[in-house]
């Protein structure tokens, strides 16, 4: 039998969440709806900026570091993926990276969608024996006029960054801008913001782009790209648990049944997590090894309610 990994939550799993997994797995057993697991990339699945300017270490380096936790992980995804549920990525970063993790990080043929770019971009995953197939398309929430004028600008917006602010450009989007100041962030950050900000407005572009930022990097998107919209558009009225740790993550942890948080997320995002309706889980491990935790309380709650849910359904015997 397998053992239990020692875990350091709270509590297992909250109140809210037994009721809302309950839900779940009733409507998934009686009504044939379908339900999300989605995993955030930075500061979730992965330490935050790797192989970004704002950290050099490659994800060859930080999964050979941490192999055994990511072979747990895949372990977990497997045993949970045997009650229905289908996997997802939602995260800020490019397609190319979140391909790269998808082959590296799950276990072959999981995934099946990938929401990048901050929602800008989806991708639908099909596995047909060794080969997957993809369909890749723009979020039907992105303002397509927005777009194009993003892009035409896009590589003025770049040298301004790079040239005159001497920060750098994160590469590897299609939708979006990612631009990080120079070290040190947290110093530099401040005034960085406000001069891409300020270029964006002398060029007529403030009102046609949403411009955000997190410790380490500045986003410049088309109006419409949102991580909850991009979730919503995927699900149709399907049911998410949701695992993250920043502040973009709280929009679309509005809309899952249940939401887990590691331990290195954001204040304002526990605190999120803890009024939420639907929360459910609150690691005092990082990253990855908070996940996985998630994962296995889930998985075991999950068996619990199957074993319940075939007794309530088998005729007691005379």
């Amino acid at each position: 039998m397998e053992r239990k990994p020692q875990n350091e939550f709270d509590s297992c799993i909250s109140e809210i969440a037994r009721k809302k997994l309950y839900q779940l797995f009733e409507s998934m057993e009686q009504e044939h709806r379908s339900a999300y697991l989605f995993f955030d990339l930075d500061g979730t699945l992965i330490k935050a900026g790797i192989e970004t300017p704002a950290c050099q270490q490659t994800l060859e380096q930080y999964t050979a570091e941490h192999r055994e936790t990511f072979e747990m992980f895949k372990k977990r995804i497997e045993h949970i993926q045997k009650f229905g549920l289908k996997i997802g990525i939602c995260t800020g970063r490019g397609a190319t990276f979140s391909r790269k993790i998808v082959e590296r990080c799950f276990p072959k043929g999981s995934v099946e969608t990938i929401v990048c770019e901050g929602g800008a971009i989806v991708i639908s995953r099909k596995q047909y024996g060794e080969k997957a197939v993809e369909t890749q398309r723009i979020s039907q929430n992105v303002n397509q006029e927005d777009a194009h004028i993003l892009q035409a600008q896009k590589e003025q917006i770049i040298a301004y960054a790079t040239q005159t602010l001497q920060g750098s450009d994160e590469g590897g989007k299609e939708m979006i801008v990612s631009l990080n100041p120079p070290v040190p962030y947290d110093t530099n950050m401040p005034a960085f913001f406000e001069s891409i900000k300020n270029f964006c407005a002398r060029s007529g572009m403030l009102e046609h782009v949403e411009i955000t930022h997190s410790a380490t990097a500045i986003d410049i998107a088309p109006r419409g790209v949102n991580k909850m919209q991009a979730l919503q558009e995927v699900l149709n009225g399907d049911m998410s648990l949701y695992f993250g740790d920043a502040k973009n993550d709280e929009e679309a942890m509005g809309i899952s049944v249940v939401n887990s948080v590691p331990d290195n997320a954001s204040e304002s995002t526990k605190d999120t997590a803890k009024r939420s309706s639907s929360f459910g889980l609150l690691s005092k491990k990082s990253e990855l090894a908070g996940v996985v935790d998630a994962l296995w309380n889930v998985e075991l709650y999950f068996r619990f309610v199957k074993i319940k849910h075939k007794q309530q359904s088998t005729p007691q015997s005379k």
